[in-house]
């Protein structure tokens, strides 16, 4: 995830928001490709695994424009923070997004919390899958839905019953 930030760059001496001028668009387009571009080919050491595989499809030029294209977007956050909408495809067009640097960061805890299938884990003392759902009522906080000769079987009991209890889908 592009983890680029700005902080007050949308923000007078007294916090009030106002309009970019082109300098300071210039200096966070600017800023915002070294750093995906750092990221990408000079990735360090505890990010070089996870970077390995992305790769940054757009020119300087094409994301120079976009980031003007979306100018509007950026003076309405504080933090303003380039980020991949599908986090295992390539920095495209189509994959970047600007979001709140504080989702950011969240989704980047999320996707490290659940490195495998969310609600489901692999139980070796009784050598099966495990589906398990929090549930996020007083005097409740697990519940267990059952043990699965696969994975997709697991998968598919916790998702049905997380739609049974919170309407909506999980994932």
């Amino acid at each position: 995830m592009g983890l680029v930030e700005m902080p007050s760059l949308n923000k007078s001496k007294r916090g009030i928001s106002r309009a970019y001028s082109a300098s300071e668009w210039k200096a966070y387009a600017n800023l915002s490709w070294r750093s995906l571009w750092r990221r990408i080919y000079y990735a360090a050491p505890r990010e070089a695994l996870y970077y390995s595989k992305i790769k940054l499809l757009i020119s300087r030029q094409e994301f120079f424009d976009w980031v003007f294209a979306n100018r509007f977007k950026l003076e309405t956050l504080s933090h303003p923070s380039i980020d991949r909408i599908d986090s295992a495809e390539h920095y495209s067009l189509s994959n970047i997004q600007i979001i709140e640097h504080s989702e950011n960061t969240s989704k980047a805890a999320k996707a490290k919390y659940y490195k495998t299938e969310r609600g489901i884990s692999f139980c070796k003392r009784q050598q099966q899958w495990r589906a398990c759902l929090i549930l996020r009522i007083p005097n409740r906080y697990g519940c267990h839905i059952g043990y699965f000769a696969t994975k997709e079987e697991a998968l598919a009991s916790f998702s049905k019953t997380y739609y049974e209890w919170y309407g909506t889908n999980p994932f």
